[in-house]
């Protein structure tokens, strides 16, 4: 089996601790290594290292590089443009098609996500993986234990008779509110969109095909220049115009391959400063503390502090993140606009800082 790690990123969620020049993939959230590095040592129990690829933007090479030890440089992709998943995938397909692979079943994962029991994961990959050498597109849901309006969700339909576990997809629900996902979770059959999938490159080039016409045709003249001279700037020029669509939304949802493997796992896309303060041990007042901080009388806090002294009195539910160069301090329940305030941050002059 072979494995993609999407490794793009703007920087945003997790400002000032992530900027433009370092995207979350390359933080230490939890743990000592960086998610990105995390990923790969998932990643390596199922596909190898020389079974990794890694996609990227040209601006991240090297750090993508210093994250991903083991795997081979070749292996690391990067893209000239942002294009969203649907280019992404297609792009290291056409290269795994272009390497005899198109037929190897291929695991599909971001590269910033907690997954608590990898044994449990790596089970359920290995359970899909038998499933999407026969053709089928296999999404991942995971079992909801509440009511997240940070997550994107899958309603499960009937289940394949020839695919025992496995289930069609009535729909994609994008991210929903929170009275929206408790009426989800009350009346049962929906799952979190995990955001992994797995198939062989040669399936999900025919689905784009037939779904994404001008994407395909784009990944065609790819694939007529790899190994050419001109390779690099065909892929310069065709890739920053190709469509810019998620993969789910441009193909998966359409196609008639798609199917679904519920599982229960201990799975976070930690997407923000009050996510990640859910996935973190808490001390007493249900605080998060990071470095050098002091609270008194604060409850329900994130406070982050790379250097200097953090220091609360009274706060409730704020997070307080301490850089080199930046300190922000954000209500939890607002962090969804750190975006907002980079380009208020722009407009008054501290663009350098973003």
């Amino acid at each position: 089996m072979n494995a993609i790690i999407m490794a793009g990123g703007s920087g945003t969620r997790f400002w000032p601790l992530s900027k433009a020049g370092r995207p979350k993939q390359f933080l230490s959230l939890w743990g000592t290594e960086s998610l990105l590095t995390q990923t790969v040592e998932r990643l390596k129990l199922i596909a190898g290292l020389e079974g990794i690829f890694i996609v990227t933007g040209k601006e991240y090479g090297e750090m993508t590089h210093s994250h991903a030890q083991g795997v081979p440089r070749k292996n690391i992709l990067l893209e000239p443009a942002a294009r969203n998943t649907a280019a992404c995938i297609g792009l290291v397909s056409v290269m795994l098609h272009k390497q005899g692979k198109g037929n190897e079943v291929t695991v599909v994962c971001p590269a910033d996500h907690l997954i608590g029991d990898e044994a449990r994961f790596r089970e359920v990959v290995l359970a899909a993986e038998k499933v999407a050498a026969r053709g089928m597109l296999i999404v991942i849901g995971i079992t909801p234990f509440e009511p997240s309006p940070h997550y994107g969700y899958i309603e499960q339909g009937d289940e394949l008779r020839e695919f025992h576990g496995f289930h069609e997809v009535k729909r994609f629900v994008e991210k929903p509110s929170r009275e929206r996902a408790q009426q989800m979770l009350d009346m049962g059959g929906y799952y979190w969109n995990a955001g992994i999938f797995l198939w062989t490159p040669d399936a999900i080039l025919e689905a784009i095909r037939m779904e994404m016409p001008l994407l395909y045709e784009g990944l065609m003249k790819i694939l007529e220049a790899s190994g050419s001279p001109v390779e690099a700037n065909t892929i310069e020029e065709v890739y920053s115009a190709l469509p810019s669509i998620p993969i789910d939304i441009g193909v998966l949802e359409r196609s008639d391959k798609l199917a679904m493997i519920p599982a229960q796992m201990d799975w976070c896309d930690v997407g923000n400063w009050s996510s990640l303060r859910r996935v973190l041990k808490l001390d007493a007042d249900e605080n998060v503390r990071r470095g050098n901080t002091v609270a008194l009388g604060s409850k329900r806090c994130l406070l982050w502090s790379n250097g200097r002294l953090v220091a609360t009195v009274g706060l409730d539910g704020v997070a307080v993140v301490e850089t080199e160069d930046a300190i922000l301090v954000c209500s939890l329940e607002r962090d969804h606009d750190l975006k907002k305030l980079l380009e208020l941050l722009e407009k008054e002059g501290f663009g350098h800082l973003r």
